[in-house]
């Protein structure tokens, strides 16, 4: 089977018709489970996950006219759902809600969300993470899981390459410390 291209994908979606039905779901088969993961790690609980991943994925489906091509198409889905998860946590959690407690809400989830047969070490990872401001726990988790480039994580972000590279650098030290204590 040969691997579907974003050019293909987006060759179907400017069809229209049934050929944009189909380009949007071949889409759907490339990116949405890597959209939830990223989505997940995020805001946390499963539900809120999925609400999240539906939310933008009707945002994807309504702006796919206006894609440009001016970053790859699994980049310019990571932004909106990058976007959409965080303006998920600011809506849930109160823009003026001091980060300690929105923290202590996702880990507090974290440790519902997951069970006894957890491996420690990964739930210990995952509440690591929820110790980074967000900024820092998206770009951390767009390099360390995704493998993302700089160049791409700071189009995501409407930043900078070296800004990524800095909190890239503040996560993984903070990582590390919570990880050794």
């Amino acid at each position: 089977m040969t691997k579907v291209t974003d050019e293909h994908i987006l060759g179907l979606i400017s069809k229209g018709g049934a050929d944009l039905e189909h380009g949007y779901r071949l889409m759907m088969e490339c990116y949405q489970q890597r959209l939830y993961w990223h989505i997940r790690r995020i805001v946390v609980a499963h539900e809120d996950a999925e609400d999240v991943l539906q939310d933008s994925l009707v945002n994807i489906y309504r702006g796919l006219s206006r894609f440009r091509g001016q970053s790859s198409l699994y980049t310019w889905m990571f932004r909106i759902a990058t976007n959409e998860s965080l303006r998920f946590l600011r809506d849930r959690h109160g823009e003026n809600t001091p980060f300690e407690q929105v923290r202590e809400k996702l880990i507090g989830t974290l440790w519902q969300e997951t069970g006894p047969d957890s491996e420690e070490i990964l739930v210990r990872f995952q509440q690591a993470l929820l110790h980074l401001p967000n900024r820092q726990r998206v770009v951390f988790t767009l390099r360390y899981y995704e493998e993302m480039p700089y160049e791409e994580m700071a189009r995501v972000l409407d930043s900078t390459v070296e800004n990524m590279k800095t909190n890239y650098h503040y996560a993984s030290k903070k990582i590390k410390e919570l990880m050794t204590k």
